[in-house]
């Protein structure tokens, strides 16, 4: 199971956190741009971490 947050801008502002997400929903979602992985780790900065594809 995946966490993952939800983003509302550019900067990576959190909205939400979702926790024990199937894996293939929140590949999906993060592809979408509607949400970055919390299994990342936070050196990488928000944008890096939106613009990853």
């Amino acid at each position: 199971m995946e966490s993952i947050k939800f983003i509302k801008d550019y900067d990576g502002n959190k909205t939400g956190e979702i926790k024990n997400v199937k894996k293939d929903i929140a590949d999906y979602l993060i592809k979408k741009g509607l949400c970055v992985s919390n299994n990342i780790d936070n050196s990488a900065s928000p944008k890096d971490k939106f613009i990853k594809k």
